[in-house]
């Protein structure tokens, strides 16, 4: 690469930090949300607290929120360490690693296949397509972009071990692939996706043997293994909704298609989407699973006129095997954030493909430019409006019930907001619509024991607090509420008789 084509990559490499930077700039002026960010930052004294070894401690060894990410508790340590409980800086710290991952995708495939413009259309239609909105803008999913992070990380380490084998450089992939494990367990997928690249843009298929190249990922699958089994220890609790096997295969042939309608349509935008349960059609499994077999099909026997196509349409099938719900771990079916890894590969399509398609002449290339600016200046539009609902929690709580009403999830979110901004009467219309959705919540009821509380109404809200321990025994806020009202008020007959 002579002098002038590097500072042109790197030029165009400016360009899409910049580019990323302007289009998610707005979330420096939004807080927190009461979704997790309590758990993650605002609640959680360990966090609060900053880098001490008492923290470092706790982040090594908890599975709080059925998870172990010591690298995440970590990072957002650092940040309270840096910025307190200021907001804007726990979001700059989400926005500057988002924006790294861009950089970082664009000169890992500028560097492995020589195509600058199709290298840095894949990385922006990655960086600045609006279902990046949920991991940059949501605080407590700081773990989408550390691990987008150490994975690019973990993919520039074996990049340099490919071109010059050695035991250092294999040493030092590994490291990065355990940072990166222990940022988020849905980077198991990753050796697989290290053998999609040696067959593109590595094509290493053609010059090592399938038994060199399978073993060398052994050892980062032994990792995967390991951290799979802690999560799923961790995450058993969460493990709520037992559907059969089949319908939970058969659901998750319909979950990747609407990754991929979202992807490529993306429109109804929401921070929770309600797991269709047993409602969902036969026909429309089997639709799906007829259409996935096909694209797949079509990717193995196009393999050696477009390699990319395959690399790309199984990164995206492989990332999301973690999340989609095979192993049921909650209400939801999709989310939008579990698209940060897995849009990748489509990325590569749409960026080798399109070229390829509109050919190398002068009309196609400008046919292929000019499209891809639209389709861009599309991506900004749309991810600066969802990042619009981001900018409010209410406003963010009530657009999710509109896309997804039967939601018991945010209409206790919702109600918790409403309470305490002193709208009792429209938060205990979402408590009880909660209930009403599901009435074994223990949350809802021990909001609604809240506010019953609040407003003078001792007996029923004893009767709520009862029967969040009756559906969670373990529930210690239910169950502190219950003795301290106890404790100041003692009703006469049986409803509050201490269990």
């Amino acid at each position: 690469m002579t002098s002038k084509d590097k500072r042109f990559c790197w030029l165009l490499g400016i360009s899409i930090v910049a580019l990323t930077l302007i289009v998610f700039w707005p979330i420096l002026r939004n807080g927190f949300i009461d979704l997790d960010d309590n758990l993650y930052i605002t609640a959680n004294p360990y966090v609060q607290a900053g880098l001490t070894l008492r923290g470092l401690r706790w982040a090594s060894t908890t599975l709080y929120f059925q998870i172990w990410h010591p690298v995440t508790w970590i990072s957002c340590m650092l940040d309270c360490q840096i910025y307190g409980l200021n907001a804007w800086g726990h979001h700059l710290t989400s926005l500057l690693l988002h924006a790294a991952n861009a950089l970082a995708l664009f000169l890992l495939w500028h560097r492995m296949t020589g195509s600058l413009e199709e290298s840095a259309v894949a990385a922006c239609l990655f960086a600045i397509h609006p279902l990046r909105v949920e991991s940059v803008a949501w605080v407590a999913e700081r773990k989408d972009v550390l691990s987008g992070f150490f994975w690019m990380a973990t993919l520039w380490a074996y990049l340099r071990y490919v071109e010059a084998p050695s035991w250092k450089r294999y040493a030092v992939t590994l490291m990065a692939y355990v940072f990166d494990l222990m940022s988020k367990p849905m980077v198991v997928s990753l050796p697989i996706v290290l053998l999609l690249i040696d067959y593109w843009p590595l094509k290493r298929f053609q010059k090592r043997p399938l038994r060199v190249l399978f073993g060398e990922k052994l050892p980062f699958a032994a990792l995967a293994l390991a951290d799979s089994l802690v999560t799923l220890v961790a995450q058993r609790p969460l493990m709520v909704m037992r559907l059969p096997w089949s319908l939970r295969v058969g659901s998750a042939f319909v979950f990747c298609c609407e990754y991929l309608g979202k992807i490529f349509w993306p429109h109804d935008l929401a921070l929770f989407y309600r797991h269709p349960g047993t409602s969902l059609p036969v026909w429309q499994m089997f639709a799906a699973f007829s259409f996935l077999i096909a694209i797949s099909i079509a990717a193995i026997g196009l393999r050696r006129r477009y390699p990319y196509f395959l690399t790309g349409w199984f990164w995206f099938l492989v990332t999301l095997i973690p999340v989609i719900g095979i192993v049921q771990i909650s209400g939801r079916s999709i989310a939008d954030r579990f698209t940060y890894l897995p849009q990748i590969g489509l990325c590569f399509i749409v960026a080798w493909g399109g070229a390829a398609v509109c050919g190398r002449s002068f009309i196609g290339r400008r046919i292929w430019k000019t499209g891809i600016v639209m389709v861009l200046l599309a991506c900004a539009w749309s991810t600066r409006y969802q990042l619009h609902y981001w900018s409010d929690p209410r406003l963010l709580y009530e657009h999710t019930l509109e896309v997804s009403p039967d939601n018991e999830l945010i209409h206790n979110i919702l109600g918790v907001y409403l309470a305490r901004h002193g709208e009792m009467d429209l938060a205990q219309g979402h408590f009880e619509e909660a209930l009403r959705l599901r009435p074994s919540y223990a949350d809802a009821h021990n909001n609604l024991g809240l506010l019953l509380e609040h407003e003078g109404k001792f007996p029923e809200a004893i009767a709520q607090y009862h029967e969040a321990l009756e559906n969670d025994p373990n529930h210690s806020l239910a169950k502190g509420n219950l003795e301290d009202l106890l404790k100041k008020h003692q009703p006469s007959g049986g409803a509050g008789q201490k269990t």
